[in-house]
């Protein structure tokens, strides 16, 4: 039987997440966002296996030794972006979500590296904790333009949840009964039909516009989905 090493706390650490000079690898989506050209509605479950095994397999690497070493950041195609190449369909500035801090500042470059030469990017920068924020997933490797594929920039689709469905199909329900309706007919009912026949039962709530602008911002600020999750999320608070 093969003894267990015993190690102290400060060596668990280090194994674990390297040390504050040379940690592993490790990602924040904080400053993740689609926007147009860079987004995932069209990719599968495959391509989500894929980003998630490359991430599991980066973060197995110090960042001081794959910066170091030549091979693996050309294995990688680990490169500073070129905002100047041809056919980049944005400019840095666009990058409105990430703070000016990062943006403005040389020491925070903007990089990429592949998932592999067929499934796109990863993009994004170290901060001062050497955390890798990735801003944008490029499936479609619209950042840099490949002379391969004669420097084609493709187009994408947003990505909904399913509440951001539910909200698109309302919006859309009353825009065609307020403009293509020949007859007389209650937005109501056609809403009710057109949803159940999509989603099947489901309530319907009726409310005003300053309590709906109240619990949309409650929604957002705990990343609820539905009035439902909310409802749980204030009574679990609540006992």
């Amino acid at each position: 039987m093969i003894p267990t090493p015993q190690l102290s706390n400060d060596k668990l650490i280090q194994i674990q997440i390297g040390t504050p000079e040379d940690p592993f690898w490790s990602f924040s989506f904080r400053y993740w966002k689609e926007m147009s050209y860079f987004e995932v509605n069209q990719q599968s479950s495959k391509w989500f296996k894929s980003l998630l095994e490359k991430l599991s397999d980066m973060s197995e690497m110090k960042v001081g030794d794959f910066l170091e070493n030549g091979i693996l950041k050309d294995r990688n195609r680990y490169h500073k972006v070129n905002w100047k190449s041809r056919n980049v369909p944005i400019k840095k500035s666009d990058l409105s979500h990430v703070p000016k801090c990062f943006l403005n500042e040389d020491d925070y470059e903007i990089v990429q590296f592949q998932l592999s030469k067929a499934t796109g990017r990863v993009i994004g920068f170290f901060d001062n904790m050497r955390v890798f924020n990735i801003i944008l997933l490029d499936p479609l490797h619209n950042l840099q333009p490949s002379r391969d594929f004669n420097y084609s920039v493709n187009p994408t689709s947003p990505t909904y949840t399913p509440f951001q469905l539910l909200h698109k199909k309302i919006r859309e329900t009353l825009h065609s009964v307020q403009h293509h309706c020949e007859t007389v007919c209650d937005p109501l009912v056609r809403l009710q039909q057109d949803i159940e026949d999509e989603y099947g039962n489901f309530h319907m709530i009726m409310v005003d516009s300053i309590l709906f602008e109240d619990l949309s911002l409650r929604m957002e600020e705990k990343g609820c989905e539905s009035v439902n999750d909310l409802l749980l999320e204030y009574l679990c608070n609540e006992t």
